[in-house]
């Protein structure tokens, strides 16, 4: 164990690992939190060390990305824009109309989401954004219906294990300082298989590491049913996802 004065300094934290990879030749570099997990690929790719690339780094990490690599493939993702500059965001509201979600596009845990559901909302949003040290941000459009999320392992480049749970209390609660909670679905719900085989579909189209737990959120309309994709990363769900799957499958 090595201790660094703080963790956050991205500087502090290579030159320690770049010092224990000439002590020690480590094999592998594990990124035990999702803001690790670009600076885990860029130390790997640095010092020649197995894993996940940085190119499949971003493409789990920037939400913005994720959304570009998808719909190329004709996935269902919401409308949006990406921007450094919030000045105007009149434009994208006239098309779309309110309500908006803004959000940076690497946070976690739904930190920085703003719901916009009329014009001071926005310049509200954008006096605090513009404030935000070199972030990039995405304003998508308000996608009503249902969140799933679907938790899994891919293991040797296959899908090893996957199974979807319905957000009870959607985590974008959690920036009205409520809860997010949700349910596993029962193996002989309908969706079970239907959305299993979406998170194979979406696994497929992305650059998904040889090894890798993953998490997937997505909305199904009431109207149409089909799912929109919302955002996928490739780690471990938070929100007690671990503790259900040791619960529920034995499986850590």
């Amino acid at each position: 164990v090595r201790a660094v004065k703080n963790y956050t300094d991205d500087h502090e934290v290579k030159n320690m690992i770049k010092q224990c990879h000439q002590d020690f030749a480590f094999q592998k570099i594990i990124a035990p939190d999702e803001e690790d997990i670009l600076r885990a690929a860029f130390l790997r790719q640095e010092l020649n060390v197995d894993g996940q690339s940085c190119e499949s780094a971003l493409a789990f990490r920037d939400k913005a990305r994720m959304k570009e690599i998808l719909s190329q493939e004709n996935v269902l993702v919401p409308p949006l824009k990406k921007k450094k500059k919030l000045t105007d965001l009149s434009d994208f509201a006239e098309t779309h109309g309110y309500p908006l979600i803004l959000k940076p596009c690497r946070a976690t845990g739904c930190r920085g989401i703003y719901v916009l559901d009329h014009e001071k909302d926005v310049r509200a949003a954008v006096q605090v954004v513009q404030n935000a040290p070199r972030s990039f941000y995405q304003v998508e459009a308000f996608i009503r219906g249902e969140m799933y999320h679907v938790d899994g392992l891919v293991i040797q480049g296959k899908l090893a294990c996957s199974w979807p749970s319905l957000y009870f209390h959607p985590p974008i609660n959690m920036i009205q300082g409520k809860c997010a909670s949700s349910y596993m679905l029962a193996a002989d719900n309908p969706l079970t298989f239907r959305l299993n085989h979406y998170a194979e579909k979406i696994l497929g189209i992305m650059p998904t590491p040889q090894n890798t737990a993953f998490h997937l959120e997505f909305f199904i309309s009431p109207t149409d049913r089909e799912p929109v994709f919302c955002e996928i990363a490739s780690r471990v769900g938070g929100k007690g996802v671990n503790q259900s799957w040791k619960s529920s499958f034995g499986l850590d």
